[in-house]
């Protein structure tokens, strides 16, 4: 089975898995990664149920490879203006079965789990500079042309909102900085119906986590 989210470069597709795994009780509590906020050697990506892609994505490095150049590719056709989405078809079409978090929705995919919806080109680009400072990936010199390149992106997930279904979807700024109780809830009661469990877990136990999560990206990014 092939399963597909939006969790934007940076947007934390980790650390909501870590929380997921706190909804199921697959652990009683989540450290905080202090250093580097990072939580990927634990945790291959939101709605991974059983964790097993953290092994599994070694084996199937070509298809995340494929899944990399399908979005690379309906890139080149947004920007050209064209709309030639064929060959991003076929590499999704090839990829083995697994959970895949991308960038951005694809033309070829009509069904997604988790969807995050960003707030502003601006938003891209500070998650997408997260991602590089957890990465210890240099910062683009040029901030137009970044900006330019998340404006493109931005503006065709607008374009392209009602062209697919989802299970979940939410706002970034309303769970991690808004802390919004509601949207909060939702996530737990979405993966509790995801992973098949009941959950003890309350918004309240969650609201200091994340908000310490935030905290911490804010100092990377210097703010």
């Amino acid at each position: 089975m092939k399963e597909f989210n939006i969790i934007q470069m940076g947007a934390g597709k980790h650390f909501l898995r870590a929380l997921q795994g706190l909804i199921a009780g697959e652990q009683k509590e989540i450290k905080i990664n202090n250093n580097k906020n990072l939580y990927d050697i634990d945790y291959y990506g939101v709605n991974d149920i059983n964790n097993t892609l953290r092994q599994f994505k070694y084996m199937n490095i070509g298809s995340d490879n494929q899944i990399h150049n399908a979005q690379l590719l309906c890139e080149e056709e947004l920007r050209n203006k064209r709309k030639d989405f064929n060959k991003t078809k076929e590499l999704i079409s090839e990829c083995l079965a697994g959970v895949f978090n991308l960038n951005m929705s694809l033309p070829s995919i009509n069904n997604y789990g988790i969807v995050c919806v960003l707030d502003s080109p601006q938003q891209y680009l500070w998650c997408d500079n997260l991602s590089k400072i957890k990465k210890d990936i240099p910062l683009a010199t040029n901030l137009k042309n970044d900006l330019a390149r998340n404006t493109l992106i931005y503006d065709w997930e607008i374009k392209n909102n009602n062209n697919y279904k989802y299970e979940f979807k939410f706002n970034y700024s309303d769970i991690f900085f808004k802390l919004n109780t509601t949207t909060i809830s939702n996530f737990i009661k979405y993966t509790e119906d995801k992973f098949n469990v009941s959950s003890s877990v309350t918004t309240k136990q969650l609201l200091p986590i994340i908000d310490e999560y935030t905290r911490i990206n804010k100092e990377l990014l210097n703010e």
